[in-house]
């Protein structure tokens, strides 16, 4: 059974590594808990994290493979992705005025904050050639059923992702609860997240912006 292989061992020390790589979903969630706090921290990563279930059944079913040899429909998905995250980010800075540390998450209801994460995650095509390219790697091809044993290796995935990024969400939101107190330092910070979101919609919609981390 692939819990049980060397190839499911060396998958969860690759993705853990991987995980803890700072990249935009853990800039985005780190950004969310300290403005506004760690339930809004937690619900980012909750949606984040729930984005690789997507992936992990696109790869299975050969979905992603569509992004990697249609130009056309990796370019619509990239797009649409970018102009979100970048409507996100304006609506954000835009409504900023009048709000303190730790307090712009009240203004958000908990779905909306689950599902901004969840939609930014899904619309990062580089996500879904991720997981097409990553989860093979680790399959035993000698086993049956290896479209079973991604589904297997997708959820995992998700769940210590959903582990290490619940972590840094609680203490993003400590560091938003240290820091509430110091009204200067949050005036100063409240455009944190609108413009982390409106970078990454530019790192999705321009090449060769933001690396090659996922």
């Amino acid at each position: 059974m692939v819990l049980f292989s060397a190839h499911y061992a060396l998958f969860l020390g690759a993705a853990l590594a991987l995980i803890i790589t700072p990249g935009p979903d853990m800039v985005y969630i780190v950004s969310r808990g300290i403005v506004q706090g760690r339930a809004a921290g937690v619900l980012s990563a909750l949606g984040v994290c729930c984005g690789v279930i997507v992936h992990t059944l696109a790869a299975a079913l050969g979905l992603a493979l569509l992004l990697q040899t249609s130009m056309v429909a990796y370019y619509t998905v990239k797009y649409m992705g970018a102009v979100y995250l970048i409507y996100l980010g304006v609506k954000n800075l835009a409504g900023k005025q009048n709000l303190s540390l730790n307090k712009t998450g009240m203004k958000q209801s908990s779905g909306s904050l689950f599902w901004q994460g969840f939609v930014t995650d899904v619309l990062n095509p580089k996500m879904a050639l991720f997981f097409l390219s990553f989860l093979p790697q680790f399959i035993d091809h000698r086993a049956a059923m290896p479209a079973l044993q991604m589904i297997v290796l997708g959820l995992s995935y998700f769940l210590l992702s959903l582990l290490v990024l619940t972590v840094i969400a609680l203490l993003s939101g400590k560091i938003g609860s240290m820091l509430s107190g110091k009204q200067n330092i949050g005036r100063k910070i409240q455009w944190l997240p609108g413009c982390v979101l409106i970078g990454l919609g530019l790192s999705m919609a321009l090449p060769g912006v933001g690396g090659n981390r996922p």
